[in-house]
């Protein structure tokens, strides 16, 4: 009996709130407006955020060119079996990806960018160090592709968020030519320095040689023992090819003058400055080559619908959020009434 006489009470209650609310939605109606009308002005104020995206995978053989086949004749005359061109691709696009995660290089970019010079306009010191900041770290995203998460995506993903379309499709593509053109030195110089160590080797080996040349030269003048007799405790040479060039390779050049005699030297000797001749002729092609570090899976887009602000989303949330405060003041100032 007690509860249902609670229910009952209850129930009134609640028709003369809806009772109170209808006789005071004037008030609600115009808090509801008030909050749709500084909703709106947000909306339609507030700066745009329209993002471009672009999705980068490992170069091809075409996008490597001149650059890839210079690399593989360094194999060829260096005789680096484990160099191919799935590990130049490799290789290239590995500085790629580490320079596109680099905050620094971000910063070198942004520093001279002409998106950061249009928002630096009017600012002071801080106000540039916070832009700066924002376009580093908020608006630039690298995301390596999960399998897991993400199974229709092969590649790195690059995103960059602007003021207006046009800005974030084309400073996303500054970026990835940025990006590309620093990997790509950084390999060059490597590569170069690679040849250069090569070069380096060989001229040493090749001037060992003429030393051992130079002073067999000068024993046969005194008449002494030839050097070409193979001493008992030297390698006794095998019939077996494949044993014999084993030796071959293990012998330093004087050790293999003392056994070949300078017939075998100073044919080492031509191969050794042919080696060298090709590996400058290298070293001065490739100083003026170009190639990409990677390969677009998907070209930067052209963003077609603004990420922020929502504007149907921020007028439908301050027309209920106004509403909701409409009614809570309506009700705080009918229960302070009756109390009084």
């Amino acid at each position: 009996m007690a509860n249902s006489e609670l229910a009952k009470n209850d129930e009134i209650d609640l028709i003369d709130l809806i009772k109170i609310l209808w006789k005071k939605k004037l008030t609600v109606i115009l808090s509801a407006f008030l909050f749709t009308i500084v909703a709106a002005i947000y909306a339609f104020t507030a700066k745009e955020k329209w993002t471009s995206t672009t999705e980068v995978i490992e170069p091809t053989i075409v996008d490597m060119g001149a650059y890839g086949n210079a690399k593989l004749r360094f194999a060829q005359i260096s005789k680096l079996p484990d160099i191919t061109i799935d590990t130049i691709s490799k290789s290239l696009y590995a500085k790629f990806d580490r320079l596109a995660f680099s905050l620094n290089e971000r910063r070198n970019f942004f520093a001279q960018s002409d998106e950061y010079k249009g928002l630096i306009q009017d600012q002071d010191e801080k106000g540039k160090r916070k832009i700066l900041s924002d376009l580093i770290t908020e608006d630039t995203a690298v995301v390596r592709p999960d399998p897991k998460k993400n199974t229709d995506m092969f590649g790195n993903r690059i995103t960059f968020s602007a003021q207006t379309p046009e800005n974030a499709q084309e400073t996303l593509t500054q970026f990835i030519d940025f990006i590309n053109e620093k990997a790509f030195e950084l390999d060059k110089n490597e590569f170069q320095m690679e040849i250069a160590q090569q070069i380096d080797n060989l001229t040493n080996e090749k001037k060992e040689i003429e030393e051992s040349l130079m002073v067999q030269k000068e024993q046969n003048k005194d008449d002494s023992k030839p050097l070409n007799v193979i001493p008992q405790s030297l390698p006794q040479t095998s019939s077996n090819s494949s044993s014999q060039s084993a030796q071959d390779s293990a012998l330093d050049p004087a050790m293999a003058l003392l056994v070949y005699g300078d017939d075998y030297s100073r044919m080492q000797l031509r191969i050794i400055t042919g080696q060298i001749n090709q590996l400058k002729a290298l070293q001065n092609e490739v100083k003026g080559l170009k190639a990409q570090t990677y390969t677009y899976q998907a070209s930067p887009s052209y963003p077609v619908q603004r990420d922020w602000p929502k504007r149907a989303i921020l007028l439908i949330v301050g027309a209920v959020l106004g509403g909701i405060v409409g009614c809570a003041v309506v009700l705080v100032k009918f229960f302070l009434s009756s109390k009084e």
